[in-house]
């Protein structure tokens, strides 16, 4: 199956126009085996500021399998590549990102349980500070994690409360770049 989509949008900050943007995108999905199934997706967006000044096109690259295993656990690894060229010298940029997630078979007491793992390098080729440009550009690498807790029995109106605990660590060569991160966060999801 293949699937379009595309947007036209415009956002704003302080109540001025801020920035507009174009993004088509195009997905095919397949089956490969019983119980398993890839996906490709391809992204252009080319966004400007609204003031007529910085733009950048941006192009995403995915592709994920997903497998149901004979526990009744899922699996699911892929990976994505992203490209930035903009007229903004620290705008531009090339990342790739993996990861692996696993869905619990049974639930957990009263929640559907999902994780994952993964990680991203990220080159920024022509990066500046302030005048100077960082030798060889700026690189980041990033490990993250994250598990994701789903309270199916506590429906109301088709949503169900949800909790996720991230976590995510940052190495750079620019020091004011490198992070160590902890979120948990509630919320809503749709079981639709």
């Amino acid at each position: 199956m293949i699937t379009w989509d595309g947007a036209i949008s415009q956002s704003w900050y302080g109540g001025a126009a801020y920035q507009d943007a174009l993004r088509l995108g195009v997905a095919r999905m397949w089956p490969l085996a019983a119980g398993h199934q890839a996906e490709v997706s391809l992204g252009l967006e080319h966004a400007r500021a609204a003031s007529g000044g910085v733009e950048l096109t941006q192009i995403d690259l995915r592709a994920r399998v997903a497998r149901e295993l004979n526990t009744g656990a899922t699996l699911q690894y892929g990976l994505a590549l992203q490209m930035v060229d903009s007229d903004f010298t620290n705008a531009k940029r090339r990342r790739g990102t993996v990861y692996l997630a696993y869905g619990l078979p049974q639930k957990l007491g009263p929640a559907k349980v999902s994780m994952s793992i993964g990680g991203s390098l990220g080159d920024y080729y022509d990066y500046r500070v302030g005048p100077f440009i960082v030798p060889g550009g700026r690189e980041d690498r990033t490990l993250f994690g994250s598990a994701d807790f789903i309270f199916e029995q506590l429906d109301y109106a088709g949503f169900v409360p949800s909790l996720k605990i991230q976590a995510q660590k940052t190495r750079s060569n620019v020091s004011r770049f490198e992070t160590n991160e902890m979120s948990v966060s509630l919320g809503f999801v749709s079981r639709f």
